[in-house]
């Protein structure tokens, strides 16, 4: 979370506990998910399936038509088979078209019903069943693009648990639904099993395999006392767990619930694009009967310019926009995903293409949690090493993260220990070799009578005299001078650090990350208005962040960004969440926004000039029907598949980026 304080204002092995062991909650991408989970990628390819097996029978029918006057001179089986295709491949989008009607709505599906019933009445049948087979063949091309964007979202909802275990007398439990699981419960996790709901283990030992939430590969120890996700798997031994969160508020069901409230937010040029068609249609069916009428009645050439009215209503058909720029921004986000970056609708996509300056928090982001001693302090008179002896004997036994660090740092020494004493939270008390010695946070060093000096996390006290102590700081995250150098590689004019930590420690961190610029002992309202300060000067802003004390900076972010293993606060309040806890892929989430902004625009430049072209054509009467099918299905599917390219792409990780 946040910013680390020193450990003085708190009790000793309560401390890092309560900044380091975050509820993992986690959000996840945008996209539809339907109800059913998985079912519905089958359900939607059979019916994909379907509709191109109509469309082949549809094309036949259009071909064998085109050589009927070659084979047999009947008029007859000529149209006979044009109206078969153009009914059998335009069949759904006519019934649209009458929704659209009752509706009193004109769309894309109205347009087209217009151009295949006007086309058949100035004879031009082939034309008719054409536009008819290469629309449903165009809305083929966008269903395949969607299913396969819809891939990599869909799998979420296989990370729930459909069952859970309750725990019953003795070792027996009891199988029910995972939705019936509720906060309290004790539950058995058996080996090889999905987790159902966040808990925390009470008796077992195994490891868990978290690749589906965090995109870890290592697995995670799970041992009386860890927090453990819903949606992960238990990898070998029989675990008891206490529910922290019912199974419909863990952490897979908020991923799963996200991923669909997510799918309604759009980006702005999505919004555009929509309310664009909604008032372009109606106004291009206008100028079309404008084209059709005014110059028949002066000409009297009626078949010319109706035709011509049809081809400029068919060519500005704007189905190539409303199906390909919202399609760009779900395979943008879609490729996000598969790269464990959550983004939480168009909009941020947008904003991260665009930002100048990225601001970061230190402890949880930039640092990794881990804790390792800095420095060993000596006092009355005790020389470091008694003072690392002393320590190594109190910490030898325990697993906390800080006597680990505090072990780690100090060499083994041998002695006996003919008595320990603990203090749950707070520290230790042993006798050693006739002496009392204890070691703690200075609260506890208070308790026993122990006058302290200076600040420290922990102290150590011989028979009653401060003895020592140990200053600990968090782990450099890996991956973070490389993240912030590749930030610049992607354009970022600015990097700054915002925290809250002492001016020394935020110093260390941004000399060693490479950071610009940074500021040091900040309270959650002066990140708030330092991070306003730098807007002003610089732009857009992007802010990385994990803890309770950064939602408000998160929140008044243009693009706030929150690690997978914040706190939920963070995550909930964020645009963006960085699920594999590296840094380094916020540059890679602001490449693949630029990338999938690239896509967008030009499919709208594009599709506009290619419309724009035939719809000159067409005012001089000069255009075709075949060229107004282009400049409307052809465009569309050329569109998609530009869309499309964005999940094919790959976006490896340098070995210098991983964490």
């Amino acid at each position: 979370m946040g910013e680390k304080k020193h450990c003085h204002e708190h009790e000793h092995h309560g401390v890092h506990e309560h900044e380091h062991e975050h509820e993992h909650h986690h959000c996840h991408s945008h996209g539809e998910c339907c109800e059913s989970g998985c079912s519905c990628g089958h359900e939607h390819n059979h019916e994909i399936s379907k509709l191109s097996v109509a469309l082949s029978v549809c094309a036949a029918a259009l071909i064998g038509a085109s050589f009927l006057p070659f084979v047999a001179n009947s008029v007859s089986l000529f149209y006979g088979a044009l109206i078969i295709s153009a009914l059998l491949s335009g069949h759904e989008v006519y019934v649209d078209a009458f929704r659209e009607i009752v509706k009193l709505k004109i769309g894309e599906h109205f347009l087209l019903l217009v151009a295949v019933v006007a086309a058949f009445c100035i004879g031009e049948a082939r034309e008719a069943a054409a536009v008819a087979l290469f629309f449903s063949v165009g809305e083929i091309f966008e269903s395949l693009a969607s299913a396969r964007s819809e891939k990599s979202l869909r799998k979420l909802t296989e990370i729930k648990a459909d069952t859970a275990h309750l725990l019953k007398d003795g070792s027996d439990y009891e199988t029910v639904g995972a939705d019936e699981v509720k906060e309290g419960d004790v539950i058995v996790i058996l080996p090889f099993e999905r987790i159902p709901a966040d808990c925390e283990v009470i008796e077992g030992i195994s490891s868990v395999d978290a690749s589906a939430i965090t995109g870890e590969s290592l697995p995670v120890e799970a041992s009386p006392g860890k927090k453990i996700l819903s949606g992960c798997i238990n990898n070998q031994g029989r675990l008891s767990a206490k529910v922290l969160k019912a199974a419909g508020e863990s952490t897979a069901s908020r991923i799963v619930e996200l991923a669909r409230d997510n799918a309604a937010r759009k980006g702005s040029s999505e919004k555009l694009i929509t309310r664009f068609a909604e008032i372009y249609t109606p106004v291009v069916i206008i100028i079309g009967l404008i084209i059709a009428i005014v110059p028949s009645i002066i000409t009297k050439d009626w078949t010319k310019w109706i035709k011509s009215g049809l081809v400029f209503i068919v060519a500005s058909c704007p189905c190539a926009l409303v199906i390909s720029i919202p399609l760009g921004f779900f395979s943008g986000i879609g490729l996000a995903s598969k790269n464990a970056i959550i983004i939480k609708g168009g909009t941020f996509i947008e904003k991260l293409a665009k930002a100048s300056v990225v601001c970061v928090d230190k402890t949880g982001t930039l640092t990794d949690g881990k804790l390792d001693v800095t420095d060993c302090i000596a006092f009355n008179g005790f020389m470091p090493q008694e003072v690392k002896k002393y320590a190594y004997l109190c910490e030898k036994s325990s697993s906390h993260p800080i006597a680990v660090a505090v072990r780690n740092f100090c060499t083994e020494h041998g002695g006996e220990i003919s008595s320990l004493k603990e203090y749950p939270g707070r520290g230790v008390e042993i006798v050693s070799d006739g002496k009392t010695v204890v070691c703690g946070g200075e609260g506890l060093m208070r308790s026993v009578g122990v006058e302290v000096e200076g600040k420290y996390p922990v102290f150590i006290a011989v028979d009653g005299v401060l003895a020592g102590a140990f200053d600990i700081e968090s782990n450099l995250r890996e991956d973070s001078p490389a993240a912030i150098r590749m930030l610049k590689e992607v354009g970022i004019k600015k990097t700054v650090m915002l925290t809250g930590d002492n001016e020394e420690a935020a110093r260390s961190v941004s000399e060693q990350c490479g950071i610009d610029e940074h500021f040091s002992g900040l309270l959650p309202n002066e990140k708030s208005e330092k991070l306003k300060a730098i807007a002003a000067e610089y732009g857009s802003t992007i802010y990385v962040g994990d803890g309770i004390n950064d939602v408000p900076v998160i929140a008044q972010s243009d693009v706030g960004v929150a690690m997978g293993l914040g706190s939920e606060a963070a995550i909930e309040t964020a645009d963006v969440v960085l699920m594999s806890e590296r840094i380094s892929d916020l540059s890679k989430a602001i490449k693949i926004s630029s990338s999938t902004m690239k896509v967008v625009y030009f499919n709208i430049v594009f599709a506009l000039g290619v419309k724009a072209i035939v719809l000159l054509l067409a005012l001089f009467g000069h255009a075709f029907m075949s060229l107004a099918v282009f400049a409307d299905v052809g465009v569309s599917i050329i569109a998609i598949v530009n869309s499309s390219r964005l999940l094919a792409k790959r976006m490896d990780r340098k070995k210098s980026d991983r964490a």
